[in-house]
């Protein structure tokens, strides 16, 4: 199991890029790419053609909350003028509440995505990813996990 981790670690560092202008855009946005599909905040920063850092923040609750937050490391493999196809590590912390007790936890994940953009629209993207996911919270759960149109991420870019 090990060598999959590693294997799909070496793939997300070690695959060329060629990307479009991306470089310095800052992207604000919500997503639903979220343990239990948690609606989030969601911000996105492209420090080079070929790598962003985002993170993402949610939270459901009064007293007792459900919260969900984490950071995310993206690396492009193939960018067209209206597509980026990355992949995507990230790590969070969350907390679930369901009506009598909380729980915390952890959570990583390896995700492949595509961005696309509007032809005449170049500031908003939308986002689909798949990949695994390892959650922590009273167990241990490994699973695969998928986006699609209606659990998607938006950012609008400035």
């Amino acid at each position: 199991m090990m060598k999959f981790y590693l294997f799909g670690l070496s793939l997300l560092f070690s695959l060329s890029c060629h990307s479009f202008e991306n470089s310095g855009r800052f992207g604000l946005g919500a997503t639903s790419q979220t343990y239990q599909n948690l609606p989030a905040i969601s911000l996105k920063i492209h420090f080079s053609e070929k790598s962003a850092m985002g993170t993402y923040f949610s939270y459901r609750g009064t007293e007792e909350a459900s919260y969900n937050f984490g950071v995310r490391y993206y690396n492009s493999i193939v960018s067209e003028p209206n597509l980026i196809f990355y992949g995507v590590l990230s790590g969070g912390i969350l907390q679930t509440y369901n009506g009598t007790t909380s729980s915390s936890g952890y959570e990583g994940s390896i995700h492949f995505g595509t961005e696309f953009f509007f032809e005449e629209i170049k500031h908003i993207g939308l986002s689909f990813e798949a990949g695994i996911s390892m959650t922590n919270i009273d167990e241990f759960i490994f699973e695969t996990s998928a986006s699609h149109i209606f659990n998607s991420a938006i950012h609008f870019y400035f």
